[in-house]
C-alpha cells in the first residue's frame, strides 16, 4: 500500500472509480488556489470532488480559523453549483516523531487548526452535499494530538498509513452514496503521486 490516495481509493472501493485526468492536487496550495483546481473540476463534469487542503492556509498562509473556512465554504458553493458533491478533509494530524518540524506545532498552532476543523464541521452540518472526513485516529492524544509514529514521513505530511486512514473514510461515504449497485460518476481526486525530483508539483499528501 502506498500513500496514493486515488490508488487505495480504488481498492477500497472495489475498482468502481473513474477518475478525470490530469489530477488537480498541486502541492503548496492554499484554500485561495484551490478555487482555481475546482472551476477545472467541475469545468470537467466531476461528480464527486475530494478536497484535502486546509493545512497550508493555516500554517503557512497564516490565516485565521475564522478566514479560512469563508475560502473553504467558496469553494464548496462552486461545486454544488455544478450539482457536485464534495468530500472535505479535516486538516490531518501533523507534526509526529517523524520530523524536525514536530517544534514549531505551537499551542498557537494547534487551536487555530482544531478551531478551523471545527468551523469545517459546522458548516457542512448546514449544507447539503457536503461530507467531512478525517483521519483523527492517526492522532496521539497522549502527545496533544500529533500525528502518531509512521503516520507522518517528515513531520509535516501524510505517510502511507495515514492516507489509508482517510481513505478508508472517503470510501466509506462514497460506497454510501454510490453502493455497489450503483454506477459510479465521474470522481475527481486530489491524487497525483508527490515526488521530490520526479514530480514536486504533485499532491504531498502521497509523499
Amino acid at each position: 500500500m502506498t500513500g496514493n490516495i486515488i490508488g487505495a481509493l480504488d481498492a477500497l472501493t472495489g475498482h468502481r472509480l473513474t477518475f478525470t485526468t490530469p489530477y488537480l492536487g498541486i502541492g503548496g496550495n492554499y484554500l485561495s488556489d484551490v478555487t482555481a483546481r475546482y472551476a477545472q473540476a467541475t469545468a470537467q463534469g466531476g461528480g464527486v470532488i475530494i478536497d484535502v487542503s486546509g493545512t497550508n492556509s493555516i500554517v503557512a498562509q497564516g490565516l485565521s480559523a475564522e478566514q479560512a473556512i469563508v475560502d473553504a465554504i467558496a469553494n464548496y458553493n462552486l461545486a454544488r453549483a455544478s450539482g457536485a458533491i464534495l468530500i472535505t478533509s479535516a486538516i490531518l494530524p501533523r507534526f509526529g516523531t517523524d520530523g524536525a518540524d514536530n517544534a514549531n506545532y505551537s499551542a498557537a498552532l494547534t487551536k487555530s487548526i482544531s478551531r478551523y476543523n471545527n468551523l469545517l464541521y459546522a458548516a457542512a452540518k448546514s449544507r447539503n452535499g457536503w461530507y467531512i472526513v478525517d483521519a483523527d485516529h492517526a492522532a496521539d492524544p497522549a502527545n496533544n494530538g500529533r500525528a502518531r509514529v509512521g503516520y507522518t514521513s517528515d513531520g509535516l505530511h501524510a505517510a502511507a498509513s495515514m492516507a489509508f486512514v482517510l481513505c478508508q473514510k472517503i470510501a466509506a461515504v462514497i460506497n454510501t452514496i454510490y453502493p455497489p449497485s450503483k454506477a459510479f460518476p465521474t470522481l475527481i481526486s486530489a491524487g497525483q503521486l508527490y515526488d521530490a525530483t520526479a514530480n514536486p508539483g504533485g499532491n504531498l499528501i502521497n509523499s
